[in-house]
């Protein structure tokens, strides 16, 4: 049985028992230092003959300051989490076994409102730095569930690093903050943007060092349950000056993906380019290398930057950026092979 600590404005919710869903119903309390109360009841109900009982009844007071509780016999173990005993119940089987109800902490299941992402509080967070990939921190899948994506600075230990969190429908979390650049943490990784397919697997790509080049442009893909899939594999071809400001999508059904991003490579020193990636990590082949996704020009002063693109499930694709000093955006559309669809279009008629 599992009980759901919620804000008290919440109407009440169903929670998940073996076989049936006792009833969380959060009650405001009189008191300021008891916030929220939370009445639990397991309904009966039968398995195998054995009865479970209407036993498992009872009222909590959570103390917001301290966690302590009233009105039961609960232990506090002054960890953000109560376990509260609830008396002997009956599993599938029949058998007697010790039933306890957990109660997730206020923390652990945020109110309706903005809440914190990251639990790592020291240094600097970011997920909002212009024309520097972050304009796509998080993403969904077909359930509601979601990541976010973000740099904190100091707390993988050299320089910045790029984290994870993954959050249910209903805002809880998934897990704990996850690390997304686990092979390189020396010098910097910054600049995370996150795909989610259907199934909640999903792929992260920043910018910064690793093994392969110390300014590129990196990709780290992740099972739907958080876990790592594969190694941080390096996006660009190109290893000479600077690649930057990486954008993902992602082919929702299959979780094949595409990546974008600005900086010197095969055919333009200044330009955007892209590759596409099968699920499993590898390149398609017609992206063996680092494709140009515009007209190639000789701009020096006036490169091509901030890159976005968006995927289709058929595979086309279309990538849009701008022209820096220019003040001009443009975008080009593709067909699933990769060849141009038309030509490159300035979004302002320029």
């Amino acid at each position: 049985i599992r009980a759901i600590l919620l804000p008290a404005s919440t109407r009440s919710i169903c929670t998940r028992a073996k076989r049936s869903a006792p009833r969380a119903t959060p009650r405001r309390n009189s008191s300021n230092t008891d916030p929220l109360v939370i009445l639990l009841t397991a309904p009966a109900f039968s398995t195998n003959g054995s009865t479970w009982s209407d036993d498992y009844r009872g009222v909590w007071h959570l103390h917001a300051e301290s966690g302590s509780l009233a009105d039961d016999s609960s232990e506090n173990n002054n960890d953000g989490q109560l376990d509260l005993a609830v008396g002997a119940t009956k599993d599938d089987d029949g058998n007697t076994d010790v039933g306890a109800v957990h109660i997730l902490g206020l923390e652990t299941i945020p109110p309706s409102g903005q809440f914190a992402v990251n639990s790592d509080y020291t240094g600097v967070q970011e997920i909002s730095t212009d024309g520097k990939g972050s304009a796509r921190a998080t993403d969904m899948d077909a359930n509601g569930n979601y990541v976010v994506v973000w740099s904190s600075e100091n707390q993988d230990g050299a320089g910045w690093g790029v984290y994870a969190q993954r959050f249910s429908f209903e805002g809880v979390l998934l897990g704990d903050e996850i690390l997304v650049n686990q092979t390189t943490t020396s010098g910097d990784q910054r600049y995370a943007s996150v795909a989610m397919d259907d199934s909640g697997h999903f792929v992260v790509t920043w910018q910064g060092n690793g093994g392969a080049d110390s300014d590129g442009i990196y990709f780290q893909r992740f099972n739907a349950d958080g876990s790592y899939a594969g190694v941080e594999t390096l996006v660009n071809t190109t290893t000479s000056g600077v690649q930057s400001d990486a954008y993902v999508d992602m082919d929702r059904t299959t979780g094949a993906f595409i990546i974008a991003w600005e900086g010197e490579g095969s055919g333009d020193a200044n330009g955007v380019f892209y590759r596409r990636f099968n699920a499993d990590g590898t390149a398609f082949a017609a992206d063996a290398t680092e494709q140009l996704a515009h007209t190639a020009t000789a701009d020096g002063a006036k490169p091509e930057i901030d890159p976005v693109v968006a995927w289709l499930t058929n595979g086309r694709f279309v990538i849009g950026w701008e022209v820096d000093g220019d003040n001009k955006a443009f975008f080009q559309r593709f067909e699933n092979d990769g060849s141009a669809l038309g030509s490159q279009t300035a979004l302002d008629g320029g």
